[in-house]
């Protein structure tokens, strides 16, 4: 795995807590969310795992995103990953 600026290797995916989804683009492209830790920000679908499961409204989510975007963006993982999106348990 390739390493974060912190020297930790990034994972491919991460999950993040989502209290809620504020909004889509116009373009219909994006989600605006609202996060855990009350953060507001802009999040391309093409980078959310199954974005189709999801539209404005949902609340009290966990998403998982790519980790090159999480690390990019300075969001923080919500919990351990033990495995990747659509893997069974």
């Amino acid at each position: 795995m390739k390493p974060t600026r912190t020297g930790k290797p990034m994972r491919k995916w991460v999950r993040v807590g989502v209290r809620a989804i504020r909004q889509e683009s116009k373009s219909g492209k994006a989600f605006q969310l609202i996060y855990e830790n009350g953060r507001i920000g802009w999040i391309p679908k093409s980078v959310v795992a199954d974005a189709a499961d999801y539209e404005r409204g949902g609340r009290d989510l966990t998403l998982s995103i790519q980790g090159w975007f999480a690390a990019k963006e300075r969001i923080e993982e919500d919990g351990p990953r033990d495995r990747e999106p659509g893997e069974e348990g």
